[in-house]
């Protein structure tokens, strides 16, 4: 908890020369968006009301020591965001605050012109100021100032994200150092964190990176459905940890974990929120992106009781050409979504949170393409639908000596995605009709966890708790042929004299189903020790005991009798637990600087294999694989808060690789084997050259490589696998992001300009195929105004020079009709906010 110490007190009295007095917060986060508790009564003098709630907020407070005499302050009480708090304090005294350059609250009188704070729905921690805010994060499932985290994790706010225009995950992720993005088809494109990762498309297996929401995973055990691209409008932040994260988030974090942080309802005010843009994409022939997202937050009962519910639709114009079937555009993507919550403090220290979230997200086409061009060939359309719910639960409760949080969620997934097969089948059946792969998957989990975290700055700080989650997992995979039935009745000596039905029952190429149930228990816990004030030794690990139960159904088809394997039916059962540790040592002379050295451990499950034909001896499941993570790094501000630095060295060893792998006949399974080793260096900084421009950059240097060999039998080297020292695909040496930002937010309509860059050097696409990704610089640019009644206005243009640049292509060194995802071209549009 925040306190005043005397000595500062005192020495804040003997600047009253100076006309002001500090009230410092021995933990302060100056303007913090995270809601705290609060109890001030009411008929205090206002200096000693603000004394309070520089304690209780742990926010930094400047005052002219007369500007509060004799007055009285209001009463503040429950569950507040800083800025709200400090509002109430006020109301009635004829005082405002504003935030200074140095992130701290400044309480004034009313300037000519400047409206009160207090008395305008403007609050200090929305303004342009607040985004210089220091960011408060619960990477480690405790709050703490980022940059006194013992660990790389960056941190993109809200405010951050409206300011860079955000749409979907792709136009943010990438700008973070030491993280990719496989973009290559809706729902299943993954995030790539260190050059953890195999492929360039996704895992057979659990994704290399952890997705949460509200610290509930948003995946499950097993070949993830679905990936769910939660939709930034109205979002807090989103935190992004860099290595694994095994210890606190459990499996399926190899390379780190995104954690969405989503706004809850406040139950100390009305508020709203409107956006809606419209622009237009290269090539698109005339069709519009536009969004429609609105949001409303309403106390039901005052400081007890309140709700928010946000809606938002997005549609982006199809730019690709199917010019097989001469449609034009075919590509674009709709989305729909609802997310909503309800907020209910019965006490100070009691808050019940309910949320739900609902996304629908359709294409008519995929995105991949003929490479080089902006054109596919498609027999068929090759649609994908996905649709995700998640209902949870949350308990925060003050004990005094710690905090405690309990939360459940239930989470449904359903997806479908088509792809077009007619120029590989035929080269089987001899049919040369058209024909098309339907992946459909279907995913029901629970989540349950508890944690106690303790309270107060004294020598030592710990953290314990459990979690336990079940998930029953489905996909269906099948390749239909329309007319082989009636092909092979008519050409009965190719087929053996074999009937059509009976060869290819239902028109049947190939057709399985996998079933999966899954079960994992966890007991995590961290415990700090400070031996000095400035030193603190961090010890923490996991113990978990994961289950997994699979059936994997091969169903008649012509794929069994072209190779003479009966349908079968093969059960699976696979257990493993074990300890997921992590040390670290922080270093922290002063509240801005932190050096760190960590160690780390991250695991991913295994699970039942399927059983593709004409390969024998495989193995009914694959194995569990895993990281260690070794690094050091830096967290810095200085210069007032003009400069930020975050660096990081780090070598992760990758040990049991579950790789995806291939058949000759092109059939997916997944194999153990091998090791690899990622090293590398993390930088991101930022430093306000003058008031009115801010320059920063991320600049990562990855090297990225097998360690021991690793066998493929469709190796096109004829080495049966790939050698130690062949790059991990899609894992480019270098990425850098720049951005430079212009404003002037005391001028009329507040103008700013912000010029991004980013580069992003080659990358191999696949082990298999010779072809690169990457080797590319996109440039953006937004031009911004503000007018006094909340109202915004932005003009953007993305990738400015129509750049082409592949993102994947993970497939192009096997198949006949090679195709990958290539960048979005030049996108021009104007988005308009505004707030209550």
């Amino acid at each position: 908890m925040a306190r005043v110490c005397a000595n500062r007190f005192r020495s804040a009295l003997t600047m009253a020369a100076a006309g002001l007095l500090l009230t410092t917060s021995a933990t302060a986060y100056a303007q913090s968006a995270e809601p705290r508790m609060f109890n001030i009564p009411s008929g205090q003098d206002l200096a000693t009301a603000l004394n309070s709630y520089a304690a209780q907020s742990g926010a930094e407070i400047m005052f002219a020591p007369g500007i509060a005499h004799g007055k009285r302050a209001n009463a503040v009480s429950g569950r507040r965001k800083p800025a709200d708090a400090l509002r109430l304090l006020l109301s009635g005294t004829g005082l405002t605050f504003r935030t200074t350059r140095a992130n701290t609250f400044l309480v004034e009188a009313p300037q000519s012109g400047r409206p009160a704070q207090n008395a305008s729905p403007t609050s200090a921690d929305e303004g342009s100021e607040g985004r210089n805010r220091e960011i408060v994060v619960t990477a480690n499932k405790r709050k703490e100032r980022i940059v006194e985290v013992a660990g790389s994790v960056s941190a993109v706010t809200g405010d951050q994200l409206q300011d860079m225009g955000a749409q979907s995950l792709t136009d943010y992720i990438t700008k973070l150092p030491g993280v990719h993005f496989n973009d290559y088809t809706p729902g299943r494109s993954e995030v790539v964190i260190r050059g953890i990762s195999t492929t360039t498309y996704h895992d057979f297996s659990q994704p290399v990176v952890g997705y949460y929401i509200n610290d509930i995973p948003l995946t499950e055990s097993g070949f993830p459905v679905l990936i769910p691209d939660v939709d930034p409008f109205d979002l807090q932040r989103v935190e992004v940890l860099r290595g694994p994260q095994g210890s606190l988030f459990g499996s399926a974090s190899l390379g780190g974990a995104i954690n969405y942080i989503v706004n809850e309802a406040d139950t100390a005010k009305l508020d709203s929120a409107i956006e809606l843009s419209i622009g237009s994409t290269k090539y698109a022939g005339g069709n519009v992106n536009h969004t429609a997202k609105a949001m409303v937050n309403v106390p039901l009962i005052t400081d007890v009781l309140a709700v928010r519910a946000v809606a938002y639709q997005r549609s982006d114009a199809g730019y690709i050409d199917n010019i097989q079937l001469g449609t034009r555009d075919v590509n674009d993507v709709r989305v729909r979504g609802l997310r909503g919550s309800l907020v209910f403090t019965p006490s100070e220290t009691t808050s019940i949170t309910l949320s739900s979230m609902i996304q629908k997200l359709e294409s008519d086409y995929q995105p991949y393409v003929v490479l080089g061009t902006y054109d596919k060939r498609n027999a068929v359309p090759d649609p994908a639908i996905n649709r995700f719910q998640l209902y949870s639960a949350r308990l925060d409760q003050d004990l005094g000596f710690a905090t405690l949080i309990v939360l459940g969620s239930r989470s449904i997934k359903d997806g479908l995605a088509v792809y077009d097969q007619s120029a590989e089948i035929p080269l089987f059946t001899g049919f040369g009709g058209v024909a098309f792969e339907n992946i459909a998957g279907r995913a029901r989990s629970w989540y349950g966890e508890a944690r106690l975290a303790s309270k107060g700055e004294g020598a030592f700080r710990w953290l314990v708790g459990t979690n336990y989650a079940s998930s029953t997992n489905a996909l269906a995979d099948e390749i239909l042929q329309p007319g082989l039935i009636d092909y092979i009745d008519a050409n009965p000596a190719l087929y053996g004299n074999i009937p059509g039905a009976t060869f290819a029952p239902g028109n049947r190429f190939f057709a399985n189903q996998g079933d999966q149930r899954n079960k994992d228990f966890g007991l995590f816990g961290e415990i700090g020790f400070k031996p000095v004030p400035e030193i603190e030794l961090i010890a923490g690990g996991r113990y978990y005991d994961t289950s997994s139960d699979g059936v994997i159904s091969r169903f008649p088809d012509a794929v069994g009798s072209l190779f003479g394997t009966p349908p079968t039916r093969v059960e699976s059962k696979q257990s493993a637990s074990g300890l997921s540790p992590t040390a670290s040592i922080a270093f922290r002379p002063n509240r801005d600087l932190t050096v760190y050295a960590k160690y780390a451990k991250g695991f991913r499950v295994g699970g039942p294999n399927p059983k593709p034909p004409g390969v024998a001896d495989l193995p009914a499941v694959y194995e569990a694989d895993s990281v260690q993570n070794y690094e050091v790094g830096v967290h810095a501000v200085a210069l007032g808060r003009r400069l930020s630095v975050d660096a990081a060295i780090y070598r992760i060893d990758w040990n049991n690789i579950q790789t995806r792998q291939f058949t000759p006949q092109g059939f997916a399974y997944v194999a153990n084997g091998g090791g690899a080793r990622s090293e590398g260096v993390e930088f991101s900084g930022s430093f306000r050259v003058i008031p009115e421009l801010t320059l920063s950059s991320a600049v990562s240097y990855q090297d990225a490589r097998l360690t021991e060999f690793l066998p493929s039998i469709t190796a096109e080297n004829g080495q049966g696998g790939y050698p130690a020292g062949a790059r991990l695909p899609g894992s480019s040496k270098w990425t850098v992001s720049n951005n430079a930002v212009l404003s002037f937010d005391d001028a009329p309509w507040a103008p700013s300009l912000a010029i991004s860059h980013r580069y992003l050097s080659k990358a191999p696409v696949s082990f298999e195929a010779p072809l690169q990704r990457g080797g590319y610089s996109l440039f953006d640019a937004r031009l911004a105004v503000k007018t006094e009644s909340n109202l915004s206005l932005m003009l953007y243009v993305n990738n400015i020079f129509n750049k082409y640049g592949l993102l994947s292509a993970p497939f192009s060194g096997f198949v006949q009709n090679p195709q990958g995802t290539a960048t979005r071209p030049r996108t021009i549009g104007l988005r308009l906010n505004w707030e209550l």
